[in-house]
This record gives structure tokens, C-alpha cells and sequence, in this order.
């Protein structure tokens, strides 16, 4: 086990805490697992890791998406997408500059928030959700 605290200062993932826990263990993650170990424990910093949040809970059971919130993390960036009412807006933040989140980036297009904003839209055909 470990005998010393460790501070994973990368952005990480739910999913990412059983493939730490098997590594830690030495054993292999389940096939059915996703994510990786963090780093520092058997896991390597990929800066162009993609992960999402998604809500969607004020949605009927049946119809798809139409009110939700997708959040896209990468490399410490923080794109939010609120697709709430007629006017879907977007908020972006650089998570390590500006933790609390007061200096919205989105309004300001540049090829980075152009190729966040094209992975979310990519991932909203795949599951479905109107944009």
C-alpha cells in the first residue's frame, strides 16, 4: 500500500478510481471498466484526454434530449454547454488559472474553443441530443 499521502493535481474522473484501485492491487481492471489509474499511482497525465459530464435530468423518459447540460474536460479546460431554454450558451474556463471560474474564455473564438466545441457536438450526435 502506499505509506505516503500523494496529490493527483491533473483532472481525473470517477471511472478512474477502480482501474487505480486494481493497479494499486496489481491486478488487471475488469474488461468492463473504463478510465485509467491516476497518475502517480500506476497512471500517466494524458493532456488529450477527453471526459465528460452530462445532465439531463428534466427530460421525459422517452423523445431524447432537449434540456441538458454537457460539461467537456481536457487538459485543464472546462467547455459547459447549457442547452436550457432557446438560447444555448456556452461557458469556458481554464481550470488550473482560474479554479473558482470567474473568467468565461467562450466568448472569445480561437481554434482551441473551435476544436472543444467540435468534440462536444461530436459526442451530443452520438448519444442523441438535440444541439
Amino acid at each position: 500500500g502506499l505509506e505516503t499521502q500523494i496529490n493527483v493535481e491533473t483532472p481525473t474522473c470517477s471511472v478512474d478510481l477502480l482501474p487505480t484501485f486494481c493497479a494499486l492491487a496489481g491486478i488487471d481492471k475488469p474488461t468492463w471498466a473504463e478510465g485509467v489509474p491516476l497518475p502517480e499511482m500506476g497512471g500517466e497525465y494524458d493532456p488529450k484526454r477527453v471526459f465528460f459530464a452530462f445532465d439531463a435530468k428534466n427530460n421525459p423518459t422517452t423523445g431524447g434530449f432537449k434540456k441538458y447540460s454537457i460539461a467537456l474536460y481536457r487538459n485543464f479546460m472546462k467547455l459547459t454547454y447549457y442547452h436550457q431554454n432557446d438560447e444555448p450558451t456556452f461557458e469556458l474556463y481554464d481550470i488550473q488559472k482560474d479554479p473558482a471560474e470567474k473568467n468565461n474564455l467562450a466568448n472569445i473564438e480561437t481554434p482551441e474553443l473551435a476544436e472543444l466545441k467540435q468534440i462536444m457536438f461530436d459526442k451530443l450526435k452520438e448519444i442523441g441530443a438535440e444541439r
